[in-house]
């Protein structure tokens, strides 16, 4: 990643943190303590819109109370004292007593006022207030009119007394006083609102507070409101204060857009201005990187200059330091160098194997003398250039044994192990053991290393030596067929005694295991010669199974063992011989019945893998061990375990040798689960024939 794109991935990095901790943090803080803060004032402004309010209305209750001293004496000094009254008070339209025992009144109102006739139509719908019982209220904001309506008690009887007073400022001391716009104020009486600075409020139900001050909230039109309740001390109604919390949230989301934007533009800046400075520092840089390039090639004659930036020289003056002694040694060390590279192709080129260095696209690099001259042998043009031109001689056949793999580090070294027969233009076979070493560095191969072990003697060695000994164990069939005829005799002698003939049916069967050892070691030893040749033939498996089972019928029986034979469809037929393939067959299974414990179940499975046709024993008995299980195949190997169970050590390297014939092969499993699991690999007769 460039230094342009990891500081426009900082400056990113710097937004979404300053971002994350606006949103997640600063926002809910911020919207928590405004709510907080609009619900305590809330609740304050609903004591200040009340306390105002009954402050105005108390004025006119002690009006009202001061008219009733007046009223002793007689009719005409009262009319004159409540004329003389609401010419002091013009906010008095309407003053009506009445006598409530002969139902007598006396009416003195203002001239020429327009609200002096309600008093008749609203005086049944007054109210009482909550501080004086005997006091009925009611308030007609459309006409700003409030009408008071008490009963008095004096020497000359009961009366009522009904005053109509106009007062324009109880309405703006409740409505005016907002401290928001968005601020609902509701007047209800009886739980349904009548009066409110927001139409659409008018008529709708809401709770009766229980104490002066109630705080409370609801969800309403996909919002929340905050609202404080609070009763009037000298007015009938509640007074509700309400206001939703997108209103309360509103500055917090003004905030967030503000942040964001400065957020945005600071990131724009800052971007501008790292790019700015990084293409400013890139100039030098490449400068500085364009004179270091030639030391990464061992060139140490270019010298490393100023770049121009005053914060690079101590840097530049350091690596030109580093440069004039790495070219001191580099003058001091190439003769050394080079002359160990030519001892190293010399010992190479004068081994006794044969050895080729390969680059990594396969390119020889490098062949010792004793490689380029078998590779005279054959009718080629000009030594070959590339490893795989050697691999493509016809005469050459390879078969892979096994890969090792090792790590070190950041380095990887993968070993190839294979077998090659070739076949020179003079007609002389050679066979080597190859080994190629390959070193991996990133997923990427870097060279490799090639030795040729030839195996051309000892292998010939081997022939004769197998020769030699298959000659003599040959020779020796004819003895044991005499000792075994002339025994056979004495088994029909009359004058032996029970013991003799104990001891002569004992040589009997000792020849003949000694016959089958011979006869065992001589197939197998053919098998394994370059020339056996095998007759093929398509054989029908569930078959052959089955007659391999009736001749074992009494070894199952003994041990009471269930051989269970499963067979896929369409895995009927493979292709060889059936005397090697009954041998193979028969081994196994009794392998499978010698090595476990009685009363178990062997599984005999047949199915279709990757297109062979497999061929499964499962004994589900004592098992092989790990440290065996590589030799097992090997003749005359047996596990010292189990050494007292009759065998030769020679089956399973027949029943190998047998499926390498036949173009297949052999495979273990053992665990305590399965026991053990032989499986036979088949090349599918069907794949074959439409090839």
């Amino acid at each position: 990643m460039s230094l342009k794109s990891r500081l426009l991935v900082l400056v990113m990095l710097i937004l979404i943190c300053s971002m994350s901790v606006t949103w997640f943090g600063i926002k809910p803080a911020y919207e928590k303590a405004l709510i907080e803060e609009r619900v305590q004032k809330l609740s304050q402004f609903n004591q200040q819109i009340t306390r105002d309010a009954d402050s105005q209305v108390a004025y006119w209750l002690k009006l009202t109370d001061d008219l009733s001293y007046q009223l002793e004496g007689t009719s005409n000094a009262a009319e004159q004292s409540l004329s003389t009254f609401i010419r002091i008070f013009p906010e008095i339209h309407l003053i009506k007593i009445t006598d409530l025992q002969t139902r007598q009144f006396l009416e003195v109102k203002q001239k020429q006022s327009p609200v002096s006739e309600i008093l008749p139509e609203w005086k049944t719908l007054m109210l009482p207030i909550r501080e004086f019982p005997s006091v009925n209220v009611r308030w007609i904001a459309e006409k700003e009119v409030l009408l008071v309506n008490k009963q008095i008690q004096n020497e000359s009887g009961v009366f009522e007394i009904n005053i109509l007073i106009n007062d324009i400022s109880l309405k703006r001391k409740l409505f005016d006083a907002s401290i928001s716009d968005d601020l609902t104020v509701l007047i209800s009486s009886g739980g349904k609102v009548f009066l409110s600075n927001k139409s659409n409020k008018i008529g709708i139900e809401t709770a009766e507070p229980k104490e002066i001050i109630e705080i409370s909230n609801y969800p309403s039109n996909n919002d929340l409101f905050y609202a404080a309740t609070g009763l009037f001390q000298f007015l009938p109604y509640a007074l509700t204060v309400e206001i939703s919390e997108s209103e309360i949230t509103k500055p917090v989301k003004n905030l967030i857009l503000q942040s964001t934007t400065v957020i945005f533009f600071a990131f724009i800046l800052l971007s501008i201005g790292g790019w700015y400075i990084v293409s400013v520092l890139n100039k030098p840089l490449k400068t500085l990187i364009n004179y270091i390039k030639p030391m990464g090639q061992f060139m140490f004659n270019t010298p490393i200059l100023s770049v121009g930036l005053p914060e690079l020289e101590p840097v530049t003056d350091s690596l030109d330091a580093i440069r004039v002694q790495l070219l001191r040694y580099q003058r001091l060390n190439v003769e050394k160098i080079i002359v160990e590279q030519m001892r190293n192709n010399l010992l190479m080129s004068k081994a006794s194997e044969m050895i080729a260095i390969l680059d990594s696209e396969d390119n020889i690099q490098f062949m010792n003398d004793k490689l380029r001259n078998f590779l005279g042998e054959f009718s080629l043009s000009t030594l070959p250039d590339n490893w795989d031109e050697i691999e493509n001689i016809k005469s050459l056949k390879i078969k892979n044994i096994k890969i090792e793999k090792e790590e070190r580090e950041n380095v990887v070294f993968i070993n190839h192990h294979s077998e090659w027969q070739i076949d020179s233009e003079s007609k002389n076979r050679y066979y080597f053991r190859v080994h190629n070493l390959e070193l991996h560095k990133e997923d990427k191969k870097q060279s490799s290393l090639i030795v040729l072990v030839d195996l051309t003697k000892e292998l010939e060695m081997d022939i004769k030596r197998n020769e030699m000994i298959s000659f003599i164990i040959h020779e020796l069939k004819n003895p044991i067929a005499s000792i075994s005829g002339f025994t056979q005799l004495l088994q029909y002698s009359q004058t032996l005694t029970k013991k003799e003939m104990s001891y002569v049916n004992y040589v009997l069967n000792s020849t003949k295991e000694m016959d089958d050892l011979i006869s065992r070691f001589l197939t197998v030893s053919r098998l394994e010669s370059q020339t056996a040749v095998i007759e093929k033939s398509p054989l029908f498996i569930p078959g052959i199974l089955q007659q391999i089972e009736d001749s074992l019928q009494i070894q199952l029986q003994q041990k009471e063992l269930n051989l269970n034979i499963s067979i896929e469809p369409g895995t009927d037929f493979v292709e060889g011989s059936e005397i090697l393939l009954t041998d193979a067959l028969k081994n196994l299974l009794s392998n499978a019945i010698k090595y476990g414990n009685p009363k178990r179940k062997i599984d005999v499975s047949i199915a279709k893998v990757n297109g062979f046709i497999t061929i499964s024993v499962t004994d589900y008995g004592f098992g092989i061990p790990k440290e065996h299980q590589g030799k097992i195949f090997d003749k005359f190997y047996r596990i010292k375990e189990y050494q007292e169970t009759a065998g030769t050590g020679l089956g399973l390297a027949y029943v190998k040798e047998i499926m390498e014939k036949h173009g297949g092969k052999i495979t273990l499993d053992s665990n305590s689960a399965i026991g053990t699991r032989f499986t036979l690999w088949f090349p599918d007769l069907i794949n074959t024939m439409l090839e």
